[in-house]
């Protein structure tokens, strides 16, 4: 129990089949009579579409069938909706409907991204597929192209759709506008800044792809994909295909990284499936790394310009952001989320801020759809905040620490609720920071400016803190089952994608009933196996999972202490349970709850109208957040003839509540914090004025690799969380949220030295090194 009970550093069980390469991905999967989709996908960004020339195509040997936009609409398939309206009520400034047309499965009349699918080639193999694809011959009409979100929804830009007036989605008001304004009117201190949130290209290491089965026997569906979120998936092709729920299993083997854009359903899904129906065979289609720098969506996209008011003590009183959200050619599932609700919600951090109120306007562009990736939406919100916190702390000649200190809400204040009437349950903000600043040798940093100085290097550092809302899908799922062979099958709802899952579950299922940790066997990423499960995204795996694991458990001791007061022919209530043994009190009679399990099988030894065996399923809703929060400190140097930034040592303190797994917590800030030093020095995309991705390719799309990541420390404060039994907040995205700001915070404090007052994102060298000469003249 000590090795392997709940806050040990149990050692990641899925490791050892990964490291001798016995894992399944979705390529490893293949059945007999398999054939291969290849999509035809258009090379230019804006066009009406002429004709669909398939004819060279088909006589491709081994070519099976060409499709097109028209044989979907005519077989009654539905295209992809966006399932913002699910989260947020979006209307136009007008307060009429927001406009959000469906995405295509296949285009029809019009393409509106480089990248979008026009046609589907399915043949025996893949390089006959690849060879018909090449065969395709589509007129394409082109027309003029719009990238830039900021200006996008000015009369005269090219127009995507037709029906709609402008390239304007929508129009999201959030908080007090008025009261803000005035405020900011009036206030003794105002910082105003001009932000961009780069836009990403996700990449997670494993490319997407699916294998669509259907059995023309049972009427019945098969999707073999790598989703976070299979249950969602079912639905949304469900939906498309116009079938009942119940025909559809999906099933999620290994992911190599997800982030959020595999949290969604995509064209592929539906078309694979679709297309084994028409040709009665399994469709497999699996993207190359080039096609996933088009077909993925991709990620942020948010500028505008935003002020802090503040009093003479440096005391916060509103902050208002006005922004521009680029969502792409179409609204992508919860494309339209990440910049509205949740980049607002959380706007005002961990600190008491009388006024919030943000004016984004989402609009439509040349661009691949945009949706959620780690954070979504909360990275934006508190990039602005702690951007515009570090201006306001030079303009007032406070510290970094200093401002942040003056106005962190207070642990007595809780239960608190923030200006967005959001209700935090828990949280000492104050005491991450100095946990933070102590592990930092903040002290210690003028030294280290002189030192670097003296190497021709600028020192710079720089703080950032958070507070997340986490848990998406509130409804979750949980299944127990005892085998005769003496393992404990544990089915969840959610889906791993290389957080740990299996040693997590399975440690708090070896916590709750003391079964061996190695009999235990963590399943996930099966619709057949649970009526529902909310996958993972928004942190919520452990607070959701975790509850559910925890309600299944407590069923089942419940029912094995009635079992083994029957066994000892005594009163449940003289009945103890200790680490999976059951005993009579003041004895030393016992007996284990893999014997009662096993008992339990057996109908004539049970209690009377008690049912057999010991397997339990649990489906929660629990709809309470978490709110997860900490303080980091980035610390880097900047070679001035360069442009070069080298982060060397980078601090993360936070409250995730009861800490299951150390190790595992650590590594999910390390690589939260591993992507948004990329997003905040390495990684930009861009489009050229036709619409065209130059940063197509990892030539051109830079990522961090390990020996550009610093040194980290991790530490924790544990506030148990009062939301859910196990006083878990959520932790996937956090390290990703405080990064962003961090590391630019501490990027100005080098650079104002030389006179530098914003960059923006990415900073790489060459920026770096422009804005440097900038501020010479």
């Amino acid at each position: 129990m000590e090795r392997f009970g709940i806050g040990n550093r149990a050692h990641r069980t899925e490791d050892d089949r990964f490291l001798k390469g016995s894992g399944q991905f979705l390529d490893d999967i293949s059945f007999e009579g398999t054939t291969y989709a290849v999509f035809v996908r258009s090379p230019v960004a804006h066009a009406n579409l002429g004709k669909i020339d398939i004819k060279s195509c088909m006589s491709v040997p081994g070519v099976l069938a060409v499709f097109t936009g028209d044989d979907i609409s005519s077989s009654g398939v539905k295209n992809l909706p966006t399932l913002a309206h699910e989260w947020v009520e979006l209307k136009k400034s007008d307060g009429s409907p927001s406009f959000n047309p469906d995405r295509p499965l296949l285009s029809q009349g019009k393409v509106r991204y480089v990248g979008e699918p026009i046609a589907m080639v399915v043949a025996d193999s893949e390089f006959a597929a690849q060879d018909g694809a090449e065969r395709v011959q589509v007129d394409y009409q082109l027309l003029d192209s719009v990238v830039d979100p900021e200006t996008a929804h000015e009369e005269g830009r090219p127009q995507l759709f037709d029906e709609n007036e402008s390239n304007t989605s929508f129009t999201y008001y959030a908080g007090k506008i008025e009261e803000a304004n005035k405020i900011l009117d009036e206030a003794p201190h105002v910082v105003t800044r001009h932000l961009k949130n780069n836009r990403v290209i996700v990449n997670p290491l494993e490319a997407r792809g699916a294998i669509g089965i259907f059995d023309n026997n049972t009427q019945h569906y098969l999707l073999h994909c790598d989703t976070q979120h299979p249950y969602d998936v079912r639905k949304q092709t469900a939906d498309c295909l116009g079938i009942d729920i119940k025909k559809i299993r999906v099933l999620a083997p290994d992911i190599g990284g997800g982030f959020g854009i595999k949290y969604i359903a995509y064209p592929e899904h539906v078309l694979v499936l679709w297309a084994s129906q028409k040709i009665g065979k399994p469709v497999k289609w699996r993207s190359g790394r080039s096609e996933a720098f088009l077909c993925d969506a991709h990620a942020r996209d948010l500028a505008g310009t935003a002020s802090l008011a503040l009093d003479e003590q440096g005391k916060f009183l509103a902050i208002k952001a006005n922004l521009n959200a680029n969502l792409g050619a179409y609204s992508s599932s919860h494309g339209p989320v990440c910049p509205t609700i949740l980049s607002t919600l959380m706007m005002s951090g961990g600190y008491t801020m009388p006024v919030v109120a943000a004016e984004v306007r989402g609009v439509f562009t040349n661009t691949v759809p945009i949706d959620a990736y780690r954070g979504c939406g909360q990275p934006e919100g508190h990039y602005i905040l702690e951007r515009l916190i570090h201006a306001a702390a030079g303009v007032l000649g406070l510290n970094q620490d200093q401002i942040r200190r003056k106005n962190f809400v207070s642990p007595s204040a809780m239960p608190y609720t923030s200006p967005m009437e959001v209700e935090f349950d828990s949280g000492h903000f104050e005491d991450n920071l100095m946990d933070a600043l102590e592990a930092s040798n903040w002290e210690g940093g003028e030294k280290r400016r002189s030192d670097a100085l003296a190497r021709g290097k600028l020192y710079g550092i720089g703080i950032a803190s958070y507070v997340e809302i986490t848990g998406a899908d509130t409804r979750e799922g949980a299944a127990i089952k005892f085998e005769e062979n003496g393992k404990v099958i544990l089915n969840v709802g959610t889906k791993s994608s290389g957080q740990g899952h299996e040693t997590v579950f399975a440690q708090m299922l070896h916590h709750q009933l003391g079964i061996p940790f190695d009999k235990i066997i963590v399943k996930d990423g099966d619709t057949n196996e649970l009526p529902h499960g909310g996958g993972s995204g928004g942190s919520r795996s452990m607070q959701m999972a975790g509850t559910a694991i925890y309600r299944g458990s407590e069923i089942v001791k419940s029912k094995a202490q009635e079992l083994a007061a029957h066994f000892f022919e005594a009163s449940s209530s003289d009945i103890k349970f200790d680490q999976g043994d059951y005993f009579i009190i003041g004895t030393d009679l016992k007996i284990n709850i893999m014997d009662l399990a096993t008992m339990a099988r057996d109908s004539e030894k049970l209690p009377t109208g008690m049912e057999a065996g010991l397997d339990t399923a649990v489906d929660i809703n629990h709809e309470t957040s978490t709110f997860p929060n900490g303080s980091h400190i980035c610390e880097l140097e900047v070679d001035p003839e360069t442009g070069s930034v080298d982060v060397v040592n980078y601090f993360a303190v936070s409250d995730y509540g009861r800490v299951m797994n150390p190790s595992l917590l650590e590594g999910q800030v390390h690589g939260g914090v591993a992507q948004g030093i990329g997003q905040a020095l390495y990684e930009r995309t861009v489009f050229g004025n036709d619409g065209q991705l130059s940063s197509g390719s990892f030539i051109d799309y830079c990522m961090p690799r390990a020996g550009d990541l610093p040194s980290y420390f991790v530490g924790f404060n544990e506030v148990l969380c009062t939301t859910n039994p196990l006083g878990v907040k959520g932790a996937g995205e956090s390290g990703c949220i405080a990064s962003l700001p961090a590391v630019m915070n501490a990027l100005h404090n080098a650079l104002e030295c030389k006179g530098v007052s914003h960059i923006d994102m990415p900073a790489t060298p060459e920026r770096v090194w422009r804005a440097i000469q900038d501020a010479r003249i």
